[in-house]
């Protein structure tokens, strides 16, 4: 399964922890079990007879905790009232950052959220690379793998969140009181990184 899809639906407050654990159980089992995805009977459909593939009682019961746990969700979450990242994905979201920065010098700039500093009505969809000759600090590019559109116009935000960027990335993070500052804005790029690194477990 993709671990940066998941993470950013999770970052969003579309699937829970527990729901992408529920998927990717089912799915272990059914790619490990002797017993599932072998042909079964053909089933008559608008389109005529259809080929159907086998489970097993245990993958069943496995899809049924799934999608007990997707209603859940959706009884609860909205993309505007996030729930809060597990200290597991909060790691794996500082560790995406770094890697996604990391192989992206160009593109790390700590002296803006969004740059060029006079870029109004500028948009980064979720999911997509940043136009050519744009930078991102650290807390855009946390908010934007987390699958936030970022938007300039003029005051950088994520799209449909009220709050500024940093605090936003600050709030996916759980940083301390004393840790935004440092992070999200220090001016040095190197040093920035280095305080990302730890929180990514790399240090």
């Amino acid at each position: 399964m993709d671990r940066t899809l998941t993470l950013a639906r999770r970052a969003n407050g579309w699937t829970s922890s527990a729901q992408v654990a529920a998927m990717a159980t089912a799915h272990d089992h059914e790619q490990q079990c002797d017993n599932c995805g072998k042909p079964g009977a053909s089933v008559l459909t608008d389109d005529g007879w259809q080929g159907t593939v086998q489970s097993c009682p245990e993958s069943d019961r496995l899809r049924h905790i799934e999608e007990e746990q997707r209603r859940a969700d959706r009884a609860r979450a909205t993309e505007a009232d996030p729930r809060p990242l597990t200290p597991e994905d909060q790691a794996l979201l500082a560790a995406e950052a770094y890697d996604w920065l990391a192989a992206r010098p160009r593109v790390h700039d700590q002296s803006a959220c969004i740059g060029p500093v006079d870029v109004e009505d500028m948009r980064i969809p979720r999911g997509e690379e940043p136009p050519t000759g744009t930078t991102l600090c650290i807390a855009a590019a946390v908010c934007h793998l987390a699958g936030y559109e970022l938007r300039a116009d003029p005051v950088a935000r994520a799209y449909r969140m009220s709050v500024p960027i940093p605090h936003l990335a600050a709030w996916l993070l759980a940083l301390t009181e004393d840790q935004p500052h440092a992070l999200l804005n220090s001016l040095d790029n190197a040093a920035a990184m280095a305080r990302l690194a730890t929180l990514a477990r790399r240090q």
